[in-house]
């Protein structure tokens, strides 16, 4: 999808202090994920970002060596809002009962509004971290993994039946099965139309209830072992 957005013609301030960078990259990631909800999920150059952040495409160089270390960095903010959403909804009590079904209804209803999210997680392994310097994709490996392991000690003390050290583990378990229905149930762009044909009905889930049955499945099976 072309940018249409037509930058300043004055040269933007130069970012001297570190607050004044700290805006600039959040002014650069929100460019970018606005254009990326705009294209369905598509990427977009770095020099359409720099366009719709009023600024010079090599200034955004400065901040990301590469345009899918922006979306790295992006998928890192929305896994970390993730990561207390999720927190919030196991200390409810109301979803922590011997019925798994109340936290599985409560996290696809969450996981509704996080298609930045799982658009983002699909291309994750197979793009952006490829495309990246190592530097990057530690620094991401260590926020999910922090986070990751916060997360599941809450688990464990939430969910009964999941003994100590499972935690991140029934995680890992939550989130393939999120990651590779929601691949599912939104094809590449170049893959939708053909999956639409009506003989391949049963390629393209409904990915709110297939994906409410599986997490029903999995976090019951951990209440009732």
């Amino acid at each position: 999808m072309p940018d249409t957005a037509v930058a300043s013609s004055a040269p933007p301030r130069r970012a001297r202090g570190a607050a004044d960078k700290a805006a600039r990259r959040q002014a650069i990631l929100v460019a970018a994920g606005d254009l990326f909800d705009e294209a369905g999920g598509e990427l977009p150059s770095v020099d359409q970002v720099a366009r719709r952040a009023g600024l010079a495409k090599g200034t955004v160089y400065l901040y990301f060596g590469a345009k899918e270390e922006m979306f790295l960095a992006l998928l890192t903010a929305e896994l970390r809002d993730w990561f207390e959403s999720f927190s919030a909804m196991l200390n409810d009590d109301a979803n922590t009962t011997n019925d798994a079904r109340p936290l599985a209804n409560a996290m696809v209803a969450d996981l509704g509004g996080r298609r930045k999210m799982l658009r983002l997680a699909v291309q994750c392994h197979g793009t952006l971290e490829r495309q990246v310097a190592e530097e990057a994709v530690l620094g991401f490996k260590q926020v999910t993994a922090s986070g990751l392991a916060e997360l599941g000690g809450l688990v464990e003390n939430r969910i009964s039946g999941v003994v100590r050290g499972e935690g991140p583990t029934l995680l890992l378990q939550v989130y393939a099965l999120i990651v590779g229905l929601w691949q599912l149930a939104e094809p590449a762009r170049s893959a939708r139309a053909m999956v639409d044909r009506p003989e391949f009905s049963n390629l393209r889930p409904d990915f709110e209830h297939a994906l409410t049955g599986g997490l029903v499945a999995i976090l019951q099976g951990a209440l009732d072992s």
